[in-house]
């Protein structure tokens, strides 16, 4: 599945922007 591809940068950009 493509979405699977497309939730761990998810996660990752959300991440970023929680922390900073």
């Amino acid at each position: 599945m493509p979405l699977v591809g497309l939730v761990f940068p998810a996660i990752a950009m959300a991440s970023l922007f929680l922390y900073v």
